[in-house]
């Protein structure tokens, strides 16, 4: 009996050995492919001053991107940066068909904000993205992300929500006046707070500006002292992806929103 016993505990730590020893060469696979592809990444951004940059193609009818062609040095740092939080590496045989939008950066990397596929010495890797780098990924991919429902849930929902955590609350707003004309609002009550996440949430468009340059511009609606918008558009940096966001109102919900505004004084 006692045999028994130890021929089974012998089995079971040889069992566990094994299964650590496969678990650490996939560890050093999953680490030497993300290298590879990210030096391939780095050397994307040293393309010939001058070299002609494609613009995405659009379906005309629904305004939805379908082929993206990543070649800006912003673009693939932050490319880069979600390579290095992959949830998942693996071998395949071949490209499946993708969904849309499909993205290409030089010849040897190509898929969606959800997996992308690099080709190399005969053996195609597919590296995952996870949840909140494929979103973000989408947006920095689309012209408008409001078009994609998932975009639109996770952005609206995600700003209202962390905006709900940053107002510090009062009984009433405080509003500016220059001749007897509004200036500006800084949102401290409940009731105005909704006001404008209404409009965020019913948004036209939803736009990534991270790496835009923006000139600089009165914006009255302030949130803490500090401006974040117009009556007809919003910024925010949303924490969970770090993108700066801007979210353009429908023209009723800007005018809806600027009456309300007015009729505080």
């Amino acid at each position: 009996m006692k045999k028994t016993v130890r021929r089974i505990l012998l089995v079971l730590i040889l069992a566990a050995m094994v299964g650590a020893a496969a678990d650490q060469r996939n560890t050093i696979c999953e680490k030497t492919c993300v290298a590879a592809v990210t030096a391939y990444l780095q050397e994307q951004k040293t393309a010939p001053d001058g070299a002609e940059t494609i613009p995405p193609d659009t379906d005309p009818e629904t305004g939805r991107v379908i082929r993206v062609y990543v070649d800006d040095p912003h673009a693939i740092d932050r490319l880069i940066s979600y390579f290095m939080n992959v949830t998942e590496v693996r071998r395949v045989k071949r490209i499946p068909e993708l969904a849309y939008p499909r993205v290409y950066i030089g010849d040897r990397l190509l898929g969606n904000n959800e997996t992308l596929y690099y080709s190399e010495e005969n053996q195609i890797l597919a590296f995952s993205l996870n949840e909140t780098d494929s979103l973000a990924f989408l947006l920095d991919l689309t012209e408008n992300g409001s078009l994609y429902p998932e975009v639109r849930e996770a952005f609206t929902g995600g700003v209202i929500r962390q905006l709900q955590n940053e107002i510090d609350f009062s009984d009433q707003d405080i509003l500016s006046f220059t001749n007897g004309c509004l200036e500006s609002i800084d949102i401290k009550t409940q009731e105005t707070a909704e006001a404008l996440f209404r409009c965020i949430r019913a948004c036209v468009q939803i736009h990534d500006l991270t790496d835009v340059y923006l000139e600089p511009m009165a914006l009255p609606v302030k949130i803490n002292g500090k401006g974040a918008g117009t009556f007809d558009m919003f910024f925010a940096t949303y924490q969970e992806t770090g993108q700066l966001v801007c979210f353009s109102f429908a023209p009723e919900d800007a005018q809806a929103f600027r009456n309300y505004v007015a009729a505080l004084k």
